[in-house]
């Protein structure tokens, strides 16, 4: 008989983006959500989805993909916040334009971008071995 030894890793990833489901086929035709959804800039704790040996798995919003109009058609724009600044602008096909970190949130909102905050670890986060 031959022992075997098994390990299991896991790793936080640096960066964890979220689609908000935006379009809805349940009738006859497909019809867009302008639901508000009150996300986190900051501190989105994802412990409870985490190994118990991790750290606090911390992330940070740094992007939002925003959609206008409805499910046939529309425009997309985008809200970044530049890192060495820390504020938010606004990305509408050539324009870019300051914004307050309150403009972020919004009923347009269709993908969030989030990035690990600092970590001991470095980028990548390893846990349980």
């Amino acid at each position: 008989m031959q022992s075997q030894k098994k390990m299991h890793q896991e790793v936080q990833h640096p960066e964890v983006p979220s689609d908000l489901k935006r379009f809805s086929d349940s009738n006859v035709r497909a019809s867009k959500l302008n639901t508000f959804v009150d996300f986190p800039l900051k501190d989105l704790d994802l412990r409870e989805f985490s190994a118990d040996s991790c750290e606090r798995p911390v992330y940070n919003l740094y992007a939002v993909s925003n959609h206008t109009g409805n499910a046939l058609g529309g425009h997309y724009t985008a809200s970044c916040r530049n890192p060495a600044l820390g504020e938010w602008f606004s990305y509408n096909d050539s324009r870019v334009s300051p914004m307050s970190s309150s403009q972020v949130r919004s009923s347009n909102a269709y993908v969030l971008f989030y990035e690990m905050a600092n970590s001991s670890h470095g980028k990548y986060q390893t846990c349980r071995l």
